[in-house]
């Protein structure tokens, strides 16, 4: 056997799902050890659980690589006319015990005031106590489907090559990390 997508024989298993989207794992044992398997799991996957991670989340689908922890998306939130970026596994996160939000001008924190009081260069005269249940809270989400024309372009090639058809994939693989 060979990698399917250089000709290498130094074969190890590879995830052709990444179990973080799956909760179970799904085997390719014909990738190469070094150059294709770890090098374009590291760029590839991690970009794909990020994009995919509110709708894995959702699923109550954690990664064996993330320790069993959700993976984090990125998320945009206005409150109050204040626009705020974040990482998050869960909008419960937003208004955790210890999670301060920088608003994106830098003008505005928000979060718990204990936290915010432990910032030294805040002055106990700019905190604004503020009722988050009174506020005017909207949240935006951003999906980048065209790595889901990815995936499925690879469990194509993958999936003709298990079945014994061997493309060239050398141009194909240049191709799909300029798109990601």
């Amino acid at each position: 056997m060979k990698c399917i997508y250089c000709g290498s024989e130094d074969l190890s298993k590879s995830d052709i799902i990444p179990d973080a989207l799956t909760n179970g794992k799904i085997i390719n044992p014909c990738v190469c050890r070094i150059e294709h398997n770890n090098k374009f799991s590291d760029a590839f996957e991690s970009k794909v659980i990020s994009e995919l991670a509110i709708i894995t989340n959702k699923l109550d689908i954690k990664s064996s690589k993330g320790n069993g922890k959700y993976a984090l998306y990125k998320t945009n939130i206005e409150i109050d006319g204040v626009s705020y970026k974040a990482k998050i596994a869960s909008n419960a996160e937003l208004f955790s015990e210890h999670k301060t939000l920088k608003s994106e001008d830098g003008k505005h924190l928000l979060g718990p005031i204990d936290e915010i009081r432990k910032i030294k260069r805040i002055k106990t005269s700019d905190i604004k106590l503020v009722d988050i249940n009174q506020m005017d809270i909207r949240q935006n989400i951003e999906i980048d489907f065209s790595i889901f024309l990815v995936k499925r372009y690879i469990d194509w090639q993958v999936r003709l090559h298990l079945n014994g058809i061997v493309l060239e994939m050398k141009s194909k693989i240049s191709m799909i990390f300029l798109m990601i």
